[in-house]
């Protein structure tokens, strides 16, 4: 049975979540409200936080109602994965970059299955933006962040039956 993603935040943090729990190599998740990393120092601090870590964006969502009962939420939504270099040499932080878009393209490829199975809809043109990110926090994290869309029902959270 296919389990349909909603399109609140909470219900997305959670699919996340399950994703970095399914990868071999991510250790922590982390949602931010905003558009940067802000929270990722005070993350450090607790005892089961471990990198490389996938962070979730807040998406922005675009509601587009056809009128006929179907509500769609078209999100545009970013992750990153950061990975802490061993060294501060130019080839650790390479390194942490690479590691962290192999990462980012088996998360792209989980979502993509998660698709074709229904959960979610992607856009018929799809679109994913890879793009290097560095020194950030404090623990100076090397990765990339992804740039994506997906589509999900809104029916229930603007009150219309599905």
């Amino acid at each position: 049975m296919t389990t349909y993603l909603g399109s609140d935040v909470i219900s997305q943090q959670e699919y996340f979540e399950q994703l970095v729990e399914k990868d071999p190599d991510l250790q922590s998740f982390l949602f931010e409200a905003g558009e940067d990393v802000s929270g990722l120092d005070e993350a450090t601090k607790a005892p089961s936080f471990g990198f490389p870590l996938l962070v979730l964006f807040m998406p922005f969502v675009d509601i587009d109602d056809n009128g006929y009962g179907v509500i769609d939420a078209e999100q545009d939504n970013a992750f990153a994965i950061l990975v802490k270099p061993t060294d501060r040499t130019e080839a650790a932080r390479n390194q942490a970059v690479a590691d962290a878009q192999v990462m980012a393209f088996r998360i792209i490829g989980q979502i993509r299955k998660d698709a074709k199975a229904g959960r979610f809809r992607l856009p018929d043109k799809r679109h994913w933006r890879v793009r290097p990110m560095g020194k950030v926090g404090s623990a100076q994290a090397f990765g990339v962040m992804v740039d994506f869309q997906f589509i999900t029902n809104a029916n229930a959270q603007v009150g219309i039956p599905s």
